[in-house]
């Protein structure tokens, strides 16, 4: 395993930080999965497999492009990026820091569904991941069974009783805010009962960004007075909102990648459909998985689009 850089030289590149992130993007769900956004894969394990191969050449290739930034933050994201191995996911951010220059403490997110977690996925992930977005949505089972979630609140309560275990603390929660059926009071209880058991970071999430045909014009007045309900009730558990939408109760845990990308940090983005912007260019790569899986370790041949800041 590679050794984590770090101690990276502060400099500028066309009059930008050389303080960057990294967005990794794992596009793969289920079968059957429903209420998914844009563009997703789905594969048995041997496609899986290869695409985490291919990952890690990628990784290789930029990084070398991209010595004179430092990161600060790392985000494995898609929609369900923890329903791959649990031991190739700990050796993909391994191998991100070891290949890149990483900043001290620097912050590694992995975005997670509550029945993925346990003791095969946090034992594979130790060491590497040292915080998780937890895709938690609701407590209110009729909620869960409105968006077709795959788990139910029992599995929630576990993955948060798991993470104590293994004494994960920066753990932060995505509560979607506008569900059918959803009303006040069903809200604040789920809000509750996660400040309760001292969740670290809340993010809450507008129906229609995470569930196609979920935005309802009609009930857009409703919407924004839930939010400004649950924005008043976090408040007053001692939560600051320090970007819209997101909160936490203490400043160390604030999502950095989240900080750093709306002060336009430069960004690596890595895998299918993936957006990078640093060196005063914006890459996109390919969104096909046959020609990114035999091609990503040369870049050129990835690259869909290139286009300048």
């Amino acid at each position: 395993m590679a050794e984590q850089k770090t101690n990276a030289p502060s400099k500028t590149i066309a009059g930008e930080s050389a303080s960057a992130i990294i967005r990794v993007n794992i596009p793969f769900v289920p079968e059957g999965a429903t209420g998914v956004f844009g563009h997703v894969l789905t594969g048995d394990r041997r496609a899986r497999e290869s695409y985490l191969d291919a990952l890690e050449r990628e990784v290789e290739a930029v990084a070398a492009d991209a010595d004179d930034l430092s990161i600060r933050a790392i985000r494995i994201d898609g929609p369900m990026p923890s329903i791959m191995s649990p031991d190739r996911l700990g050796r993909l951010a391994h191998g991100i820091k070891g290949a890149f220059c990483c900043e001290p403490g620097c912050e590694t997110t992995l975005v997670a569904l509550p029945h993925t977690i346990g003791v095969p996925s946090l034992t594979g992930w130790q060491g590497a991941i040292n915080r998780v977005e937890l895709l938690v949505d609701s407590l209110e089972p009729p909620e869960l069974i409105a968006l077709n979630r795959l788990f139910d609140a029992v599995c929630i309560q576990n993955a948060l009783l798991f993470f104590d275990k293994f004494h994960l603390n920066n753990v932060g929660v995505r509560i979607v805010v506008g569900i059918p059926g959803q009303t006040t009071p069903s809200l604040m209880r789920t809000l509750r009962s996660l400040a309760d058991v001292d969740v670290a970071h809340f993010r809450l999430v507008p129906l229609g960004e995470v569930q196609p045909d979920g935005d309802d014009g009609a009930a857009r007045g409703e919407m924004a007075e839930l939010l400004g309900r649950a924005r008043e009730r976090l408040v007053s558990y001692g939560y600051e909102e320090y970007l819209p939408l997101m909160f936490a109760r203490k400043e160390a845990q604030r999502d950095r990648f989240a900080w750093a990308h709306a002060a336009a940090a430069p960004e690596i983005g890595l895998g299918i459909d993936a957006v990078s912007a640093y060196h005063d260019l914006v890459y996109v790569n390919t969104s096909d998985f046959n020609t990114y899986v035999e091609n990503s370790a040369d870049p050129s041949k990835t690259v869909s689009a290139v286009a300048k800041l």
